[in-house]
């Protein structure tokens, strides 16, 4: 291994669940080494996002940078996969790939522990091994002779705020704040710098039995507490950002958020903010992406009138053509370019309203290079309250990420806390994924009237907390009912729920659900989940459903609510019933309830 590389992770890892200021583990031989992602700068690092393959892997979505500039007022002009490319083996060359790109991170925590005599110390205080980026302990009874070496790990344990900072944990501080002498038993002598500590377990799992000590002082304090609220009260937020390139200048000295303790391997500690485009007519942005080699369509597009930007094309011919492998007359790419712009102005700002239209307004066939679409006929068993069902045997999902937050960001009650958005560029990371699914779509008056008249929905829509206009409680139904339906879907087809993803249509008057599945590989899934879209196969799904949401193992406790008691977005809901895996909701498992859809499905006979 090539002095500094790390490890690896796949590549469809590396934007919503490894993205910038996220720590992420990996193996270095047999270290263990836990690094944080870099922010976007280091992409364009020269050894990563400037060669020739890796400035190709750029998308442009104009729906995507339009929706992202009025919610989060980013200007984007286009999205940039990770830049990874692995070269193949060529005459002259070692057997090994040759990586000619690759991802940037600093090494976090730096604080490290030995996993035999349980030192605890700062990376630079460990020894290093030759050309790698791995730490030993030189303790002869850890590592005799300067042999097996006895890899030191990552602290269990760090700091962070909802500012999106993040730093070590104060092992020595913790120390200091709450130590004993361990003979004497009274308070440690505060002059020490507890350079010399090991953390050991003692019987039991709880944090009482992590006893932290300093040999130089003889103090002593196990870690119970430093989870609590107030835990960490005696510390300020560093307002440190490791993940920065340029960290030693991007330091928030007057962070006065609470500072907490984590493990290292919380999901709390970077909560992705996504946004998801799927590609419909008319906006396919070919031209944009025509153009894309060399910024020329970015160039172009800055011109603001229709007439600079003829000119600009007709000055700039000779060099767009071969450079982006086109043979456009000037007055034909201006065409184009003026159709695309035109289609972009028409685009809505919420994404969901110009799919919903395109998954709804056809009643024949479209077919397209990234959007096949094929209504089919509605089964008996649920044609009272389904319009529609259509097979789409090709789409196109753009998923882009805004930023990241921490500890949940913001706080309504204190209004402390924010999210970490990425910027300072006029790109944002993404991934490009190509899939298949169905669409459904259901009566928006008959399910108005349900939500909004039957005793049962409305009761179970009280365990739910949260203030919910119509919209909303519409949206939970759907929601719900897409949960189901999705359990239903991969028992029919066989499909993993990890593998599923949903998209819930519930704006003003929208009332859908888009079932998909995606891969990176541009010639998408197989077609398993589209061919659910037949009558035959779409009634047993919604006989599926309805045994899904009629029973849980933990009713009644989840029926009643109490098993969710604690979280204001969700009713009827829990483990075992209508919460998914992460990468299948689109809503972070919230605004759910299971019995009012139970309700309604008995309601229309769907289990006979």
């Amino acid at each position: 291994m090539a002095q500094k590389d790390v490890g690896e992770v796949r590549r469809s890892q590396i934007v919503m669940t490894y993205g910038p200021g996220s720590i992420m583990n990996l193996k270095s031989g047999n270290a263990s080494i836990s690094i944080i992602m870099g922010d976007p700068k280091s992409w364009a690092y020269e050894s990563t996002g400037e060669g020739a393959v890796a400035k190709k892997q750029t998308i442009i979505d104009s729906r995507l940078s339009k929706s992202i500039k009025e919610k989060y007022a980013i200007k984007i002009d286009k999205f940039k996969l990770a830049p990874v490319e692995v070269q193949n083996k060529r005459s002259g060359y070692e057997t090994e790939n040759h990586n000619k790109a690759n991802l940037v991170g600093a090494i976090f925590p730096r604080m490290m522990m030995c996993r035999k005599c349980r030192s605890i110390k700062h990376l630079d205080d460990w020894e290093v091994e030759d050309k790698s980026v791995r730490r030993w302990c030189a303790n002869s009874e850890c590592t005799p002779n300067h042999r097996n070496h006895s890899y030191v790990l990552p602290s269990r344990f760090v700091t962070a705020c909802q500012n999106g900072h993040i730093d070590e944990f104060p092992y020595a501080e913790w120390l200091r704040h709450n130590g004993k002498h361990f003979e004497k038993n009274e308070p440690i002598d505060n002059s020490c710098n507890h350079t010399n500590m090991a953390l050991h377990q003692r019987k039991g799992l709880g944090l009482s039995s992590l006893i932290l000590s300093c040999k130089e002082c003889k103090g002593w304090t196990s870690l119970a507490g430093i989870f609590s609220k107030d835990g960490l009260r005696f510390m300020k937020c560093t307002g440190r950002k490791p993940w920065k390139v340029d960290e030693d200048t991007d330091v928030d000295n007057e962070c006065n958020a609470p500072l907490k303790a984590q493990q290292r391997n919380s999901k709390t500690l970077w909560q992705p903010i996504p946004m998801t485009a799927i590609y419909v007519p008319p906006w396919d942005d070919k031209t944009a992406m025509q153009l894309q080699h060399n910024d020329w369509w970015i160039r172009i597009i800055s011109r603001t009138s229709s007439e600079d930007r003829l000119r600009y094309i007709e000055f700039n011919l000779e060099d767009i053509n071969p450079e982006c492998k086109t043979q456009f007359t000037a007055e034909e790419l201006h065409e184009k370019v003026e159709t695309e712009l035109d289609n972009d102005k028409k685009s809505n700002v919420d994404l969901k309203i110009d799919e919903y239209k395109a998954l709804t307004n056809n009643i024949s066939s479209i077919d397209l290079e990234h959007f096949k679409l094929r209504p089919k006929v509605v089964p008996d068993n649920i044609l009272q309250f389904v319009k529609q069902v259509s097979e789409i045997t090709k789409l196109r999902e753009v998923r882009a990420l805004i930023g990241f937050r921490r500890l949940n960001g913001l706080n309504p009650q204190t209004g402390i806390g924010k999210d970490v958005l990425y910027d300072e560029n006029n790109w944002l990371p993404a991934t490009e994924v190509f899939g298949e699914g169905l669409f459904i779509e259901f009566d928006l008056e008959l399910i108005y009237n349900f939500i909004k008249n039957d005793p049962q929905a409305i009761n179970d829509f009280k365990k739910i907390k949260a203030d919910l206009s119509d919209i909303d409680k519409k949206y939970v139904f759907l929601h719900s009912l897409s949960h189901i339906v999705m359990k239903g879907a991969s028992i029919e087809a066989g499909y993993s729920l990890s593998s599923i993803r949903e998209r819930v249509y519930a704006g003003e008057n929208q009332c859908g659900i888009l079932i998909y599945t995606s891969a990176s590989d541009s010639e998408g899934t197989l077609g398993g989940l589209s061919r659910l879209a037949k009558p035959e196969r779409m009634s047993k799904i919604f006989k599926h459903s309805y045994l899904n949401a009629a029973k849980c193992s933990n009713d009644p406790l989840c029926a009643h609510g109490t098993l969710s008691e604690s979280e204001d977005q969700n009713g009827s809901i829990c483990h075992s019933c209508l919460l998914l895996p992460e990468t299948t909701c689109e809503n972070f498992n919230s605004r759910l309830s299971r019995v009012m859809v139970e309700q309604f499905l008995h309601i229309y006979n769907i289990h006979t």
